[in-house]
This record gives C-alpha cells, sequence and structure tokens, in this order.
C-alpha cells in the first residue's frame, strides 16, 4: 500500500504538468492571439484626430524688375588753360582783289598831276569790279564839276604801276590798312592811305541818312572825298557864308552841321566847294 501510495503521489504533478501543457498549446492556436503578443483590453476605441490640412499656396505673380536707368556719365569738367582760342576761320575771299578789266580813255586837259589809277574789289564783297569802275571812270571824268575842273587828268588802267587803286572791301579790311596806316574807320568810314583809296563796303552799298534815297550820289561823293585826300586836300567844314553847300571834303558821314548835301568839289561856275 506504501509503494502504491508513493505512485500516486509522483503522478500527481505529471499530470498537473501535462495539463498546463495542453492549455498553452490550445491558447497559442487561438485566431485572436496568433501573431500578437498584446493583450487587447476592452472599452472604446481612441479618436485620432485628422491631420489639419495645409493650404496650397497661391503663387505670386511675378513682377518684372523696373530697369533702372543707365548711370550717366559725368561731364568732363574743362581744362583751365592759358593757350588762346584759335582766331576764327577767314571769310573766303578776304584780301583777294580783282581788277576791274580794260581801262579808260584820259580825262581832264589841265597841267596838273596826271594820275593813272586801278579800281579793284575784295573778292569777299560780292561785287563786279567791271561794275565799280564804270562808277569810278564816271565821276573822276566828270569835267564840268569833278576834280579834272580843277586841272587834273585820270585815266584807268590795269598796270601794277598805276599810281592810285580805288578799292571796295569790306569794313573788316578796311579798318586793318586804315588801321596800319594810323586812320581809325571804326569799321564803319573810308580812308586813303598812300595811293590806296580804300571805300567800305556798307557805305557803298547803303550810304549815309542823307544819301539814303540816292546811294549812287553818296557812292560819288566818297570817291571825289577819298581821292581828293590823295590829291593833297585835307578836311573842310561847312563855312555857312551865303553858299550852303557842303564841301566834298566835309566829313559828311558824321553831320551836315546845316550845309545842303553836296558831292562834288566844283560849282558848276568852276569855283572850287571850300
Amino acid at each position: 500500500m506504501r509503494t502504491g501510495r508513493t505512485r500516486a503521489q509522483l503522478l500527481v504533478p505529471v499530470i498537473a504538468i501535462i495539463a498546463l501543457a495542453s492549455i498553452l498549446m490550445a491558447a497559442c492556436a487561438s485566431p485572436a492571439l496568433r501573431g500578437h503578443r498584446s493583450i487587447r483590453v476592452s472599452g472604446p476605441e481612441p479618436t485620432v484626430a485628422p491631420t489639419p490640412a495645409v493650404p496650397t499656396p497661391t503663387p505670386s505673380p511675378t513682377r518684372r524688375p523696373t530697369p533702372k536707368p543707365s548711370p550717366t556719365k559725368p561731364r568732363p569738367k574743362p581744362t583751365t588753360s592759358t593757350r588762346q582760342p584759335a582766331p576764327p576761320a577767314p571769310k573766303p575771299g578776304i584780301e583777294v582783289w580783282l581788277v576791274a578789266p580794260g581801262g579808260s580813255d584820259q580825262v581832264g586837259s589841265g597841267d596838273k598831276e596826271f594820275i593813272r589809277y586801278r579800281v579793284e574789289v575784295e573778292q569777299a564783297t560780292g561785287l563786279n569790279a567791271a561794275t565799280v569802275a564804270t562808277m569810278v571812270d564816271a565821276t573822276l571824268g566828270n569835267t564840268e564839276r569833278g576834280w579834272t575842273r580843277g586841272g587834273w587828268r585820270f585815266q584807268r588802267t590795269t598796270d601794277a604801276d598805276a599810281g592810285m587803286v580805288v578799292r571796295v572791301a569790306t569794313p573788316a579790311t578796311v579798318d586793318k590798312i586804315c588801321g596800319a596806316a594810323g586812320v581809325n574807320t571804326g569799321g564803319v568810314v573810308s580812308c586813303r592811305t598812300g595811293k590806296l583809296v580804300m571805300i567800305n563796303l556798307t557805305r557803298w552799298n547803303v550810304g549815309i541818312p542823307t544819301y539814303a534815297a540816292d546811294v549812287n550820289s553818296y557812292r560819288r561823293l566818297v570817291i571825289n572825298h577819298e581821292v581828293g585826300h590823295r590829291l593833297g586836300f585835307g578836311h573842310k567844314t561847312c563855312q555857312q557864308t551865303g553858299l550852303p553847300e557842303a564841301p566834298v571834303m566835309m566829313t559828311q558821314y558824321y553831320g551836315l552841321n546845316g550845309c545842303e548835301p553836296n558831292v562834288w568839289p566844283y560849282r558848276p561856275d568852276g569855283t572850287f566847294v571850300n
């Protein structure tokens, strides 16, 4: 009996172990536990908060860059120089002399000086030398009231050795040539220097107010006046001694001082207007 009891006592733990192993095997075969090691706790399922939507950014309009003005280059500052500016280029034809072609017969029959003269115009004046010569010839050839009435004789030529040269020139050239002889013509009047009779172009073209309506008369006056200097006469004034003609040797450009206009050196009766 003691031996049978002892064997029964030994079998109890073995049976228990086998039973426990069967329970564990059954548990492992359950679908709820297959592949999971965690135990699900009963109760409400947790709510997952939705992920807030990220707004799609709206593309901003592309701005074109405003073109920047090109930088202005600074102007160079003028440098101070002691060099004098170049004089202006001379006008074409300055001091280029055109000789009137041909010649004239001798006029006058007196016993005083015989003067052969040449007529020239400065090319820059635009005048025709032959036309100017016609006026000079007619003035010096007036045997009634001109210088021939006093005994002088004249003849026009083209020769270089003429004893007198009558020129019509620009005011600047007249000033230059007359100024070299010490005569200040101021751009407005004429002069005689040596054998040169220099007639101002402005005076030839427009005369002076007294002769504005008869420029040809003023041309006769200026020819007679400057040739009178060549003959040795100086300036005269208005005497107002009952014969009111202005002497041809009076500087009528500056006024008549009460005298009457006159362009000839002699009166019709042959007396000298002095």
